[in-house]
């Protein structure tokens, strides 16, 4: 029966333990590759969905404004719709009136650019 050389089991050792180091860091790097390729996919998916949520259209945003402006029961109203924005004066109505409009207007989630109260009126611009 032959002798199996313990030099010859040694080698052999040595390079399967060497090609398993080099398999597994091309691996691991593979790895954190496709780590960073994550984060930043969900970065830009999160602001891509803030902006979604934030930002309405234009339609949507000025039907809001019309229909809070119906439902507060406001009448001497200013309404000047742009390209880019609707500008909103309210004069001489009730302070309940003008308090139930601004509610409305700030638990919805406008772009809203100036927002200007008085006693007796509001100045609202909108944009879109």
């Amino acid at each position: 029966m032959k002798k199996i050389n313990p030099f010859t089991i040694l080698f052999l050792s040595i390079v399967i333990f060497l090609s398993s180091v080099v398999y597994l860091n091309k691996s691991y790097i593979n790895l954190k590759n496709r780590q960073s390729d994550l984060i930043n996919f969900k970065k830009i998916s999160n602001k891509y969905q803030n902006l979604k949520s934030i930002s309405k259209n234009k339609k949507e945003t000025i039907a809001f404004i019309e229909k809070s402006i119906i439902n507060s029961g406001i009448k001497n109203v200013d309404k000047k719709i742009n390209t880019k924005r609707a500008i909103v004066n309210i004069k001489d109505t009730k302070l309940k009136k003008i308090d139930k409009f601004v509610n409305k207007i700030l638990n919805e989630q406008l772009n809203i650019i100036k927002l200007k109260i008085d006693s007796n009126s509001v100045e609202l611009v909108v944009g879109y």
